[in-house]
C-alpha cells in the first residue's frame, strides 16, 4: 500500500513536533475509528450519544458529567456554547448576590467553603445546563469582599456536539493534568481550595510566586506531575505549571500567549505558557492519528497523549485521543495491586484479574485491546519492581531496629543473651533505651512488628514479609 506523508512546520513549544510527517494512512484509522463510534441518537428532551466514550451514556466526557438534558429553551450543544462564550466573560457585570443566589439554589452544584471563600461545581450527574451549571466549573466567591471569578465555562467534546472538526482552529495541547485556578491569592481546582494538587501546586510555585498573580485575574492552568499525580497521560522530569488561559478584572479573556507577551504574571521557570498552531480540520485529525500510532508503536503508555483543545470564533472543543479514551475507561494496574485485608493474593492472579477486566471492558473488536494489554502489563510490572524495593527497604530498617535494640537492652538488661524471634522480646517492650541518641520504649520500635512476624525466626525473614 502506498502511504502519502507530507510534512508541516509548528511552533517550537507548542507541545507538537517542530517538523511532524503527517502519516495518512495512520488518519485513515482514526477516520474510521471516529465514524464507528459517533453514532447519534436524538430523544425529546435528551441527545444521546453511543460508543464513543461509554456505552449507553448522554455527554460524558471522561468522568465528567453525565446524563444532563438541555435546558428546553436551547436547541443544542452549539446554541448553549454561543450563549456562554466569547471573549468576554458571561459573568461580567453580574451581580454578587444575584449570583450566588442562583449557584445555591441549584441542586445540580456542590459548594465547598473554606476561609471565606465558596467554590463552586456543576455535580458528575448534572442534570441540566443551564445559567447556574455552566458557569460552575470552579467558581468561586470571596465572601468578605463579595467578588468573584471568572472561570473557564464548561465546554464540550466534538463527539458531544455531534459533529466532526471542519475548518481552521487555533489548536493546543490537551494536557492530562490537574486543572487549576490562581485567583484572589489562592489557588483552586475545578471544586476546591483544599486538595493535594493545590497543596503540590503551592509547593511547585511558591506561596511569594502565587501572592504576586494579580489578584483580579482569573489564571487557568493546568498542574502536571506524572509521578506524584499521574493520570493517564505520564510524564518524565520535574513537575509541570502551564498557564492555558485567563481572565482580567473586566472579563476580556486571554490566550496564554498573550498573557506572556503582557508579562501579567511572574517571569519564573516554574510558570510555563502553552503556545497554539493554527491547523485546518484534516491536519488536525491526521495529527491525533499520529499521538496515537507513536503510543501504538512504541507500545509505552507513557508516550499516550490525551488530545487537544482546538478554539473557533473564541469557543473551546475539545478533542481527545481515541487510544486515549479507551485506556480512560480502565482500571489502572495499580488499582489492582491494592493491600487486600481479608487474604493476599498473589500478584501473578491480579495480573490475571487485570488483563481479563481488559477483556470485559474493551471488547473482542477493539482495534485497542492488545496493544493496551502490553502497555498495562508494563505498567504493572513497573508497579510490582517499586512494591519489592518499598518492602526491602522497609526490611533493611526492621534488621537495623532489632540488632539496635539487642544491642540496647544488652546494655540495660544485663541477663539478655540472644533471642530468636520478635515474640520472645515482648517481655521487654516496657524497656527503656537509647536508639540513635534518643530514649524511647522497646514497644515503640517493634511492636508494629509483632502481629505480622511476631513468631516468625529471625533467620527467616526476608523482604517477602513486608510486601503488601
Amino acid at each position: 500500500m502506498l502511504i502519502n506523508t507530507c510534512k508541516y512546520t509548528f511552533t517550537d513549544k507548542s507541545g507538537f513536533s517542530n517538523i511532524d510527517t503527517i502519516n495518512h494512512h495512520a488518519a485513515n484509522i482514526i477516520r474510521m475509528w471516529w465514524i464507528r463510534h459517533s453514532n447519534i441518537l436524538i430523544g425529546s428532551a435528551k441527545l444521546r450519544q453511543a460508543n464513543y466514550f461509554e456505552d449507553d451514556t448522554t455527554f460524558v466526557d471522561n468522568g465528567e458529567s453525565k446524563n444532563s438534558e438541555i435546558n428546553p429553551e436551547i436547541t443544542s450543544l452549539q446554541n448553549i456554547l454561543s450563549n456562554f462564550w466569547s471573549r468576554t466573560h458571561c459573568l461580567f457585570g453580574s451581580n454578587y448576590d444575584e449570583l450566588i443566589t442562583t449557584i445555591q439554589a441549584s441542586r445540580d452544584i456542590t459548594i465547598k467553603k473554606k476561609e471565606g471563600y465558596f467554590i463552586a461545581k456543576y455535580k458528575d450527574n448534572c442534570s441540566v445546563w443551564n445559567d447556574a451549571t455552566m458557569v460552575s466549573r470552579g467558581l468561586a466567591f470571596n465572601a468578605s469582599k463579595k467578588t468573584f471569578s471568572f472561570p473557564l465555562v464548561k465546554f464540550f467534546s466534538f463527539n458531544q456536539l455531534r459533529t466532526r472538526p471542519s475548518g481552521e482552529y487555533q489548536v493546543y495541547v490537551k494536557y492530562d493534568g490537574s486543572a487549576i485556578y490562581i485567583w484572589d491569592g489562592i489557588v483552586f481546582t475545578l471544586g476546591s481550595t483544599c486538595s493535594t494538587q493545590v497543596d503540590m501546586v503551592n509547593k511547585h510555585l511558591g506561596v511569594d510566586v502565587v501572592a504576586a498573580f494579580p489578584s483580579d485575574w482569573t489564571i487557568f492552568g493546568e498542574y502536571v506531575d506524572g509521578i506524584n499525580d499521574s493520570k493517564v497521560e505520564r510524564i518524565s522530569g520535574p513537575p509541570r505549571f502551564i498557564v492555558t488561559y485567563g481572565y482580567d478584572s473586566d472579563g476580556n479573556g486571554y490566550f496564554p500567549e498573550e498573557i506572556k507577551y503582557k508579562k501579567i504574571l511572574p517571569t519564573i521557570p516554574t510558570i510555563e505558557y502553552a503556545t497554539g498552531v493554527t491547523m485546518n480540520a484534516d491536519d488536525v485529525m491526521i495529527r491525533l492519528a499520529e499521538m496515537d500510532q507513536k503510543a501504538i508503536k512504541s507500545g509505552m503508555i507513557e508516550d499516550v497523549k490525551e488530545g487537544m483543545v482546538l478554539w473557533k470564533n473564541n469557543i473551546p472543543y475539545k478533542l481527545k485521543s481515541p487510544l486515549y479514551l479507551d485506556i480512560s475507561k480502565l482500571k489502572r494496574p495499580v488499582n489492582f495491586l491494592k493491600p487486600m485485608k481479608k487474604k493476599k493474593v498473589k500478584y501473578s492472579k491480579r495480573k490475571v484479574d487485570m488483563l481479563e477486566h481488559i477483556d470485559t471492558i474493551l471488547k473482542s473488536d477493539n482495534i485497542h485491546l492488545d496493544i493496551i494489554k502490553t502497555m498495562f502489563t508494563r505498567e504493572f510490572d513497573i508497579e510490582i519492581e517499586k512494591i519489592v524495593k518499598k518492602a526491602n527497604d522497609e526490611y533493611i530498617i526492621f534488621k537495623k531496629n532489632i540488632d539496635a535494640v539487642i544491642a540496647s537492652l544488652k546494655i540495660t538488661v544485663k541477663s539478655i543473651t540472644t533471642f530468636t524471634c520478635l515474640s520472645e522480646m515482648k517481655r521487654y517492650f516496657g524497656e527503656t533505651i537509647k536508639l540513635n541518641d534518643n530514649t524511647t520504649r522497646v514497644s515503640n520500635v517493634l511492636s508494629k512488628y509483632v502481629r505480622n512476624i511476631g513468631s516468625v525466626p529471625f533467620n527467616q525473614i526476608t523482604y517477602h514479609y513486608f510486601m503488601p
